[in-house]
């Protein structure tokens, strides 16, 4: 996968997406705060601040995540 996908929707008004690996595997990125994306390589932080190294070879390819419900 061209990371620059990535970096689109990361300046351009971000929405909630999920990476789609390889091996079927998603990977929710539900704030901009929790990717970065470097040369070859994307970082996804999790939960209890454990992160996931990914090689862009693994993603397949980017879906959208529906917005976050707010609580009234």
């Amino acid at each position: 996968m061209n990371l620059n996908e990535i970096r689109k929707r990361l300046r351009n008004g971000f929405h909630p997406f999920a990476l789609t690996l390889a091996n079927g595997e998603q990977i929710e990125v539900r704030r901009p705060g929790e990717i970065a994306v470097g040369g070859n390589i994307v970082v996804v932080l999790g939960k209890r601040g454990r992160f996931r190294r990914i090689d862009r070879a693994e993603i397949s390819f980017l879906r959208d995540e529906p917005a976050a419900k707010q609580k009234s």
